[in-house]
């Protein structure tokens, strides 16, 4: 499916991935929940998994490889997307549950493991890759009131209590870039205590767009492994080769009733604040057209209310994106909102990735936005096979 997008500058392997491929992959590949390569597996965890997009990745790296993937432990503290991550993602039965990580891991514990722990690291056996993706409201710029000291931030830490329970090869763990920042230190404490097992740490600022997706958004990852080598090589780009635009993501989309296909109901001042950006070929609503809580009083907000281009690449992706109000999220040529399957593609989910099992809209919008890309997960573990694994995995003899 796709060709060996790695791209190799000064000895180092690019965090990249042509849009072209990218494009491929949304419109055109299975997930496959059998074995299709034999006994050959990588056993996976992924923590505050979401709808499974790390895993989503991990599953397509692992194929592209010759492999198998199947998630030996997954756990979100959200029923909805624990549902859509169970109907898209391989797993072994009872790996995948709905509970709080600070149920199941004792991270206060200054001791040895306890019972839970002890019962859950059997069941789980050896471990391939950890990834995880703990909540970043509490880090992020958009968070204006507990932003930096927020009791969320925490659990990012609940990443070294797993760590040192299941002893994984490879581990991923997407954030904000602003998470460096917190009052906890939670990445600094999170990164020192990986180097005192042994681990070799490495720590990049992704941009989506360098992953082949239309969106113009950064990601802080900590990748750790116990190969110096790969983590010294693992670098973000300097001169973008490209820049994936929503033209070549989402123009050929057919509507249909489902829930997918829903876009955000305008009402009535919205509507004549959509048709006033189309009559007048604008992308940025002018500040005489904003409610009054935006125009009489300064205000950083300009995407708000504002359109989309074909031309470019999206803003950040909230789940606030059914209305024009929380950003730029009308459609570049219908006057509606963007709805749930365009703004899957726009973060990178194959059109194969189901999303029938939720009933609620606002549901559904919440987990895409949140989500991580799978491309992410895709390009480090595809890196990781190449060049560390040489197809010895969980349960083989490793060289």
């Amino acid at each position: 499916m796709f060709r060996n997008t790695l791209k190799t500058h000064n000895m180092q392997h690019e965090i990249f991935l042509n849009k072209s491929d990218v494009i491929n992959w949304i419109q055109n590949s299975e997930i496959h929940h059998h074995a299709e390569f034999g006994g050959k597996t990588i056993r996976f965890v992924d923590l505050f998994s979401g709808c499974g997009g790390l895993s989503c990745g991990i599953h397509f790296a692992a194929k592209q490889g010759g492999m198998n993937a199947i998630c030996a432990f997954a756990i979100d503290s959200k029923l909805a997307p624990i549902e859509v991550y169970k109907d898209n993602i391989p797993y072994e039965d009872e790996a995948v549950i709905n509970a709080n990580i600070l149920d199941v891991m004792d991270i206060k514990s200054r001791g040895g493991f306890t019972d839970k722990e002890l019962a859950l690291k059997k069941q789980v056996g050896k471990v391939d890759v950890l990834v995880a993706g703990p909540p970043c409201q509490g880090h992020s710029n958009l968070n204006n009131s507990t932003r930096r000291n927020d009791p969320r931030n925490g659990l990012y830490l609940s990443c070294i209590r797993a760590v040192e329970l299941f002893e994984p090869h490879l581990i991923i763990i997407e954030n904000v870039p602003t998470v460096i920042h917190s009052t906890e230190g939670v990445v600094q404490t999170t990164e020192q205590k990986f180097k005192d097992s042994g681990y070799y740490v490495n720590e990049l600022t992704v941009n989506f767009l360098d992953l082949g997706i239309p969106q113009s958004r950064k990601r802080h990852v900590l990748i750790a492994s116990k190969n110096e080598g790969f983590c010294k090589s693992l670098a973000t780009l300097n001169n973008r080769r490209q820049t994936p635009t929503l033209r070549e993501f989402i123009s050929n989309m057919d509507l249909d009733e489902e829930l997918m296909f829903k876009a955000g109901k305008l009402s009535l001042e919205n509507t004549q604040r959509v048709d006033f950006l189309f009559d007048n070929e604008l992308y940025d609503l002018p500040n005489e057209h904003r409610p009054p809580c935006h125009r009489d009083k300064q205000h950083s907000y300009n995407s708000s209310y504002g359109r989309l281009n074909y031309d470019k690449p999206a803003q950040t992706l909230t789940s606030g994106y059914g209305s024009m109000g929380q950003g730029r999220y009308i459609h570049p040529e219908k006057r509606r909102t963007i709805n749930s399957r365009e703004a899957s593609r726009i973060q990178g989910f194959p059109d194969c990735f189901s999303f029938s099992k939720v009933s609620k809209l606002t549901e559904l919008r919440q987990m895409i936005a949140n989500a991580v890309p799978p491309q992410l997960s895709y390009v480090i573990l595809k890196h990781y096979i190449n060049s560390v694994m040489k197809y010895q995995v969980a349960g083989e003899e490793r060289g």
